[in-house]
């Protein structure tokens, strides 16, 4: 599988529909099932040097992003919703936090981060035509 990346600065957000340890990001439910697809994401995590910015800020803390009732294990939740950034940039960041989500059965995934040495512009050039 090729990617094609133009930045060495890279974000990658979302709900991944998997979880990466069954100890912290999981509660209730079958804790030793196995996920293909985060052996497929690991792979290109490592490829890309890419880090979980809830991990990186809280690597022992359990939580959870999605809740679902289940009638064989009661209300069960998994930290389905992530933040990756790159490897080079993750001492940047200052933040990273979930909060309830009213309209959603998954919570607000969220980060806060420095900008300063990330971003750089050069000179900006604007064409008009009349």
């Amino acid at each position: 599988m090729k990617f094609f990346v133009t930045s060495s600065e890279l974000f990658l957000v979302g709900d991944f529909n998997f979880i990466d340890n069954s100890k912290l990001d999981k509660i209730n439910g079958n804790l030793d099932k196995q996920f293909s697809s985060c052996k497929i994401f690991n792979n290109i995590s490592r490829t890309y040097s890419l880090i979980d910015t809830f991990k990186y800020l809280f690597p022992y803390k359990k939580a959870v992003t999605w809740y679902r009732r289940c009638s064989n294990y009661g209300l069960i939740g998994c930290r389905l919703d992530r933040i990756y950034v790159s490897k080079n940039i993750i001492t940047n960041i200052c933040s990273s936090g979930i909060k309830p989500w009213a309209f959603s059965d998954h919570d607000f995934t969220f980060i806060s981060i420095k900008l300063v040495n990330i971003l750089s512009v050069g000179m900006g050039i604007v064409f008009c035509k009349k």
